[in-house]
């Protein structure tokens, strides 16, 4: 280039100015995704898990899950080794549910790697991440193993109840064969009982399932506005 085109203003460089516009703006080509549910996905994925702000940050980041290497930074690489969801029904599960959102490539993460991490997600529906969590009871009855939610779908018998038999020392079997309404005839034992435990500290949920009340019955009991005289 002649130098007194670089002097006049005719260039601005000997050509190393275009190339290094070129770069930059290559450099800042996104991709594409930030307004893509799969993009939040991974958005609220690694908050979380890294954000003590977070609500959910308790039972994920401050439990010590996290995301691995390839994925925290790349929501290309998570994009690609999860895909998209196969409904809008689907949505992250981890399945173990105590590890890390990992990718397990341990060619391609080096975060995977060392840990000698599997690959640790699936797309999964709502009812397949509640047979997952960790504070869930699993039953095995007829050859099959479902947690107790999954339970009271397949043999059309309310969750609350299922749980307050089962809490009574009930088999699944005799569960599902107890006459209905028979532990909502309350006795003068029963309504002592609810409220000593609850005076002992006993969660409010844990004592309405323990029966197979309603929140609205429980409450009534405990508070006397049923059953005042019963002392």
């Amino acid at each position: 280039m002649r130098g007194d085109s670089l002097v006049g203003g005719v260039s601005v460089s000997c050509g190393c100015h275009s190339r290094y516009k070129k770069g930059c703006e290559s450099s800042q080509k996104t991709h594409g995704e930030s307004k893509s549910e799969v993009y939040m996905v991974w958005k609220r994925m690694k908050s979380r898990c890294n954000t003590p702000t977070d609500k959910k940050y308790p039972d994920y980041g401050g439990r010590g899950i996290r995301v691995c290497a390839r994925w925290s930074d790349s929501p290309e690489a998570f994009i690609s080794d999860m895909g998209r969801h196969p409904s809008a029904e689907h949505s992250i599960d981890r399945i173990n549910n105590d590890g890390s959102y990992t990718c397990g490539k341990h060619d391609l993460c080096d975060d995977c790697r060392e840990k000698n991490a599997p690959a640790n997600c699936r797309w999964a529906t709502d009812i397949q991440q509640a047979q997952n969590k960790r504070n869930n009871r699993l039953i095995t009855e007829f050859g099959e193993t479902h947690c107790v939610t999954e339970w009271s779908r397949r043999l059309s018998i309310d969750t609350q109840v299922l749980f307050g038999r089962l809490n009574r020392g009930y088999s699944l079997a005799e569960a599902i064969a107890e006459p209905p309404g028979k532990w909502n005839r309350i006795n003068d034992d029963i309504v002592r009982d609810v409220r000593r435990r609850s005076e002992l500290g006993q969660s409010f949920d844990s004592i309405r399932m323990l029966y197979g009340f309603s929140e609205r019955h429980t409450l009534d009991i405990i508070e006397r506005v049923r059953y005042a005289d019963v002392v």
